[in-house]
């Protein structure tokens, strides 16, 4: 039976200088053996952020074989950055476990938050392939008998687009009884408007108030300047709210590019969302000199939405490309 006995520190982070993600911890510790060197794959954290939340990182550590509290090498960057918005790997990976594969070295990772939910999809896919055993699933893995193609593939064939998604809707009196609105009519901008003033959002208090001009119902946030001014000017408050109903939809993407100017994410998005039978998945925005480019995410019920949002975004002057990815 081994023995322990105790060194020392060999490595500690607060030490650490020129690396601005490498500043607290150095967590469950992954080790690859080489020729003069021993690398050590550990998990690590900037400090805390505004808001007093972490991110966190991996990175290595090498120590010389022969003396191992020689530092004869320390990672340069993390060896994944962050993932994108609202990506598993938002807020980073931990931990992170090594092994050599030919001439890779393969990561197998579990994210920062939600660590349980990988399990589930390693037993699903296991016995999708009809794999009873799910160990046996994963050393056939590392051994290669089952090739990243293949389960590309099976990914690919098995994953479907759509998804229940929950949509939110506006419900409105008429005659002395509510009738409820259905994003999937064509007629539905013909009895409300989402005021522009304050942007509604679904889920908070609003009032209704009776544009005669548009014969329409503007919805107004409860607490709007412009409502409440309506108001004291013997405008009648109209009784209406949110409801909000499940509905199977498909995920569209889109590219779309132009000319970058102060507010034009904004304009973007509240010609999307003015439509209710949209819910946003992600949007990555960046911009190069003076033009942008925002590729859009989205779940959306309606067969004809991408036709009616691209005659919508291209009234915005500074949108100059639209492109529909899927």
């Amino acid at each position: 039976m081994f023995k322990w006995k105790k060194l020392g520190r060999i490595f500690n982070p607060l030490e650490v200088k020129n690396r601005s993600w490498l500043k607290e911890f150095a967590q469950a510790p992954a080790v690859l053996i080489f020729d003069n060197f021993i690398r050590v794959y550990f998990s690590c954290r900037p400090p805390r952020d505004n808001y007093g939340q972490y991110v966190s990182y991996s990175a290595f550590v090498d120590l010389n074989r022969y003396n191992l509290f020689e530092i004869v090498n320390l990672a340069k960057k993390p060896i994944l950055e962050l993932g994108e918005l609202g990506t598993f790997d938002e807020f980073g990976t931990y931990p992170v476990s090594v092994i050599r594969h030919g001439e890779e070295i393969i990561a197998y990772l579990l994210k920062e938050r939600g660590i349980d939910n990988i399990g589930k999809c390693i037993d699903l896919l296991s016995k999708k392939i009809e794999y009873q055993n799910k160990d046996r699933f994963l050393e056939d893995i590392g051994e290669n008998k089952i090739t990243r193609i293949r389960l590309k593939e099976y990914v690919k064939e098995n994953c479907k687009k759509e998804k229940q998604v929950r949509f939110w809707n506006i419900k409105l009196p008429f005659s002395g009884s509510d009738k409820k609105t259905d994003p999937n009519e064509t007629q539905l901008s013909d009895y409300y408007q989402l005021a522009d003033c304050c942007s509604p959002l679904p889920g908070k208090d609003i009032i209704g108030i009776h544009d005669f001009s548009k014969n329409k119902i503007i919805i107004h946030e409860a607490k709007c300047p412009t409502a409440i001014a309506d108001l004291a000017f013997g405008e009648k408050a109209i009784n209406v709210k949110w409801t909000s109903q499940t509905k199977i939809s498909v995920l569209k993407e889109f590219i779309i590019q132009g000319r970058d100017e102060p507010g034009i994410l904004n304009k973007i998005i509240s010609t999307i969302s003015k439509n209710l039978s949209v819910n946003i998945k992600s949007i990555n925005f960046d911009t190069e000199k003076s033009n942008f480019k925002a590729k859009i995410k989205l779940y959306t019920m309606q067969e004809d939405f991408s036709e009616n949002l691209i005659k919508q975004l291209k009234k915005i002057p500074a949108v100059n490309n639209i492109e529909i990815i899927n």
